[in-house]
């Protein structure tokens, strides 16, 4: 049996993100019936875009600058849990990490006696020959025609089929330098 009444209610710990925080936020409130935001010491600018941009679904919770330990999403936890009704999915955020596949559809397909979905890191990197061979002058979506195209720019990917055949859902993760 799977579940439909729902609420996916998002953690999002940022320090640093302002280049990507806004695209973060803006994507994941399609599908996030809540976004709680603890920022973990960003000096770019980072805390005053997520308050910009707070409303019914983006909760810029607080600033917090200790050192970063997974932990730290605890503290959102602990604070919001209280909003949290039966059934409802709690889903960790990071702002550089886009989610392909809708996450509500996704877990709608879920039995309710199963409580928690874990995730599983693929990592691909280019070849030389890969390098050669894309024109990235070009919209990438001409080498993966089933990459998501509402992705950030910087974000899409020649992933190619990577993800053919898994079930699940898939995230697509930008390193930033």
């Amino acid at each position: 049996m799977s579940q439909t009444d729902f609420r996916i209610l998002g953690m999002c710990v940022v320090k640093n993100e302002a280049d990507i925080i806004e695209e973060c936020l803006l994507s994941a409130q399609k599908w996030c019936d809540r976004i709680f935001i603890l920022d973990n010491g960003s000096n770019d600018g980072t805390w005053e875009i997520v308050q910009k941009m707070r409303n019914e679904c983006i909760v810029p919770w607080k600033q917090d600058a200790r050192p970063f330990r997974d932990p730290l999403r605890g503290l959102l936890f602990n604070a919001f849990h209280d909003e949290v009704r039966p059934n409802d999915w709690w889903c960790r955020l990071d702002a550089d990490e886009f989610y392909i596949d809708e996450p509500r559809k996704f877990l709608s397909g879920i039995s309710r006696f199963h409580r928690v979905v874990w995730g599983l890191a693929i990592e691909y990197y280019l070849t030389q020959e890969d390098v050669e061979r894309i024109d990235f002058s070009e919209p990438l979506q001409r080498y993966c025609p089933n990459c998501d195209t509402t992705a950030p720019p910087i974000l899409k990917s020649a992933s190619f089929d990577i993800t053919r055949g898994i079930n699940g859902l898939k995230i697509v993760h930008g390193q930033f330098t």
